[in-house]
């Protein structure tokens, strides 16, 4: 049974502006967010607005279920095209005491009519939905269709620790990696079993109340998997094996003229593709992602009971 969570949520909001200085509601969150800053109640963030296309970044630090969580506050786009206000953090840590901890501090910055306008009007441009497995050996990989770009990365004695299908600007990009190698690299126990992990990254311009998980099933289902043994096959040249044993599947395939691809793609999906673990039982863990979704969905009573 896989688990699956949501890694990262990033939302935009368009925040109306006004002739009339009082009534402008862009200059009210710059008042706001500049009035938390000098409370110290947040830090001002440094990041290049070619990457990031924002201007202004103001970091949170949130109290969650466990332990303490980042949220990031974007505003002032350098595109016209993007909305004024943007939203990221990891729902996953929150928590419900994260949740209402954050809406207690969008209310701040925001007000309580556009907070309760989020859910039905703010767009998502970024969500990283992630599972694990504890029955599969990390010995698969992946490929993504129509995809150029893929990675694979070793330890010191050459097993494989993960593999990436997509680059870091791509619209959807899968990471397959060992769990248990990235706890132990980063100081904390794993599992005495296999400990697959396999996160989706999707950057998608979708409004939060139309995002459903069958859009997030489309997106899984552009990717295949294949059995590392075709490595072994000397069906395929050694140069190529060589290169995806390197490189992954998308870089290597990009490479190849068109009759040499639909050979070797016929090869692999014929006689090493594997079933696509992922999607098992994919409908009731959508019930994750929906009920975390509705969470948004906040009643006049509830956002009083948030406080001024």
């Amino acid at each position: 049974m896989n688990k699956y969570k949501i890694d990262r949520l990033a939302f935009t909001l368009h925040i109306r502006t006004h002739v009339d200085m009082d009534k402008d509601e862009r200059l009210w969150v710059g008042f706001n967010l500049q009035a938390e800053l000098k409370a110290k109640k947040c830090t001002y963030q440094k990041r290049n607005p070619l990457k990031t296309h924002y201007n202004d970044c103001y970091q949170y630090i949130v109290s969650g279920d466990g332990d303490d969580f980042t949220v990031d506050i974007w505003v002032y786009p350098t595109k016209k095209s993007n909305n004024f206000f943007r939203v990221e953090f990891n729902p996953n840590k929150a928590g419900k005491t994260g949740m209402r901890n954050l809406f207690i501090l969008l209310k701040k910055i925001l007000g309580a009519t556009t907070l309760r306008a989020i859910h039905g009007k703010a767009t998502i441009t970024r969500i990283d939905i992630c599972c694990d497995s504890d029955d599969i050996e990390n010995e698969f990989y992946p490929k993504l269709l129509r995809g150029t770009h893929s990675k694979v990365e070793k330890d010191d004695v050459g097993n494989i620790t993960s593999m990436i299908s997509g680059s870091k600007n791509s619209r959807v990009r899968l990471t397959v990696y060992d769990k248990n190698a990235d706890a132990e690299a980063k100081g904390y126990e794993g599992r005495d079993s296999t400990w697959t992990r396999l996160e989706l990254r999707l950057r998608l311009r979708c409004r939060m109340a139309d995002l459903n998980m069958m859009r997030i099933a489309k997106e899984f289902s552009k990717f295949e998997f294949f059995d590392h043994q075709f490595l072994e096959d000397e069906y395929f040249t050694k140069k190529f094996r060589n290169r995806v044993s390197k490189r992954g599947l998308d870089s290597v395939f990009g490479k190849l003229n068109q009759r040499k691809r639909d050979r070797y793609r016929n090869r692999l999906r014929r006689d090493y593709q594997q079933d696509p673990w992922y999607i098992e039982d994919i409908e009731s863990h959508g019930k994750v992602i929906s009920s975390f979704l509705k969470q948004f969905e906040l009643s006049k009573a509830y956002v009083r009971l948030l406080g001024n």
